[in-house]
């Protein structure tokens, strides 16, 4: 038994490098080999001879014996031995040296004795050593421009990692304005609902009421009627005598609670007089007038009227601004309407959308075509430039905010100068400073329009051809690195509900209704 591995290993070694089989090809002849050996082989004979048989072998390229290579895979982990590495990279398959030279004209690795061979004996040769020195200083070389993609790779990979955790903190801000908008409305509501439902309670209590006092006051009228019809139905019961002794005080009764029918008074007289004898008796009771829970004041368009109510709660912007946009330098309101400079840079993405390091912002929406309006509320900002660009605008590095560059826009700096940004920039001259900006595009006629809505005097036209996506555009640091803390917001529109056609209809400040 102790002999059998031995042996075994013997079946499994190639008869070139002695070595276990690793990669085994097998010839017709039946003769087996490790692949590279085979092969460093046929390179150094020229020839595809059998080492061994020395038949010649008519295919160049033998395939891998996958059931002896199994063979041998299962033995190694059977007997735990660790798969050798082939020598014959190391050794000389001819002259069993180890190859310690490299020839430069043939551009291989030779032994001593391969030096003197005819084959090699007029060729330039160097040690292996300073060969592979010099092949690791030029792949070190070569190595350099990989290895600084991968160190942006990395930097890549980081920040696409910041960039996921920053998706989900936008997330979860994003929902949590959501819910506190709804949870506004909700409240409203609420509150709305409670409010009527206390009308209609205060009212069904009051109506109530007054029914209640009707059905008591009747409920006594009855009562003493009864007693008078019981009096008197009494008294006709007794004998004549009797009857004649009790008829005026019965009568007395009687005529105190029967009014006539005709003249609104007491009968003057039961026996005498017979005017009204079939028609006088107790008046009917009236009825009652807007007794009744008034149903339609109520329920009559009550969504509609909570929805007009509910316009005192909400405003409408006929513009946001995009918070993907904005530099990281800015500070954005939850409502996405108002702007103003930080006082320390945000950890943000630097994706492709932001501004850096220009203190900029883009709106949410674009225009291809049509006439569009806006006003932004400036205030006492110092340094601003508001107006529209195109979409696809350089957003990185220094950027030339001008006609030429995709702006349209007007700016004012240090307080006081007020410039249109065209190529070159033009000096405006106000007679008065503006606390509010209205912006209009006309897209199709290539106009956009600056003007005080205040008085609606105009500050500066732009006429160009538009032909990309155009998005407004809000500055709040130019070229003064002092800036201005202030904030500029966009203005919300008026709203009115048409009640004609119910619908949201919205109008400008300015805009008179239909």
């Amino acid at each position: 038994m102790g002999a059998q591995p031995s042996t075994l290993d013997k079946e499994l070694s190639c008869p070139v490098c002695f070595n276990i089989f690793k990669d085994p090809v097998s010839l017709h002849c039946n003769h087996n080999f490790c692949q590279e050996c085979l092969m460093a082989w046929w390179r150094e004979k020229a020839t595809r001879d059998c080492p061994v048989c020395r038949r010649r072998s008519s295919v160049e390229y033998p395939d891998v014996n996958c059931s002896l290579r199994n063979i041998v895979e299962s033995h190694l982990k059977t007997n735990n031995i660790q798969k050798p590495s082939s020598d014959t990279e190391r050794l000389c398959l001819l002259h069993r040296e180890e190859k310690k030279l490299y020839c430069l004209q043939d551009e291989e690795t030779i032994c001593v004795v391969c030096q003197t061979s005819k084959r090699h004996r007029n060729h330039s040769v160097c040690p292996a050593q300073e060969k592979a020195e010099e092949l690791k200083e030029n792949l070190k070389i070569a190595l350099n421009p990989l290895q600084e993609q991968l160190k942006r790779f990395h930097q890549a990979k980081e920040e696409r990692m910041k960039t996921a955790d920053y998706i989900k903190s936008q997330a979860t801000q994003t929902e949590q304005k959501i819910k506190e908008d709804f949870k506004k409305l909700h409240q409203f509501l609420e509150e709305e609902e409670a409010t009527r439902l206390a009308v209609l309670r205060e009212e069904e209590e009051k109506k109530s009421q007054r029914m209640k006092e009707k059905i008591e006051t009747l409920t006594g009228e009855i009562t003493a009627l009864s007693d008078t019809i019981g009096a008197i139905e009494q008294v006709m019961t007794a004998d004549d005598i009797s009857f004649i002794q009790k008829f005026e005080s019965t009568k007395r009764r009687y005529e105190n609670s029967v009014v006539c029918c005709s003249e609104n008074t007491p009968p003057a007289a039961l026996t005498r007089e017979y005017r009204c004898r079939a028609r006088c008796t107790q008046p009917d009771p009236e009825g009652v007038p807007g007794v009744l829970i008034d149903v339609a004041e109520h329920l009559s368009s009550l969504k509609y009227r909570v929805w007009e109510k509910m316009l005192g709660l909400v405003q409408y912007y006929p513009m946001t601004l995009d918070p993907n946009t904005a530099c990281s330098a800015l500070a954005l309101t939850d409502d996405l309407t108002g702007v103003t400079l930080r006082q320390a840079t945000q950890e943000v993405p630097d994706n492709p959308e932001r501004f850096w390091p220009g203190a900029s912002v883009l709106g949410s929406q674009g225009f291809t075509a049509g006439m569009h309006c806006w006003e932004v509320e400036v205030g006492d900002n110092k340094d601003w430039a508001i107006g529209v660009a195109k979409e696809m605008v350089n957003r990185k590095g220094n950027i030339s905010v001008d006609q030429a560059g995709g702006y349209w826009a007007i700016s004012l700096q240090k307080g006081y100068k007020y410039s249109a940004c065209s190529q070159p920039w033009t000096r405006l001259r106000l007679k008065r400073k503006p606390q509010r900006v209205r912006v209009q595009l006309d897209y199709d006629q290539g106009k956009v329009t600056f003007s005080d809505p205040r008085d609606m005097t105009p500050i500066y036209t732009f006429r160009d051809t538009f032909t990309e996506r155009l998005v407004p555009f809000v500055s709040v640091l130019l070229k003064d690195k002092g800036g201005s803390s202030e904030q500029l917001r966009l203005c919300p529109e008026n709203v009115v509900i048409a009640k004609n056609s119910t619908q949201l209809l919205s109008w400008g400040a300015d805009t008179p209704l239909p």
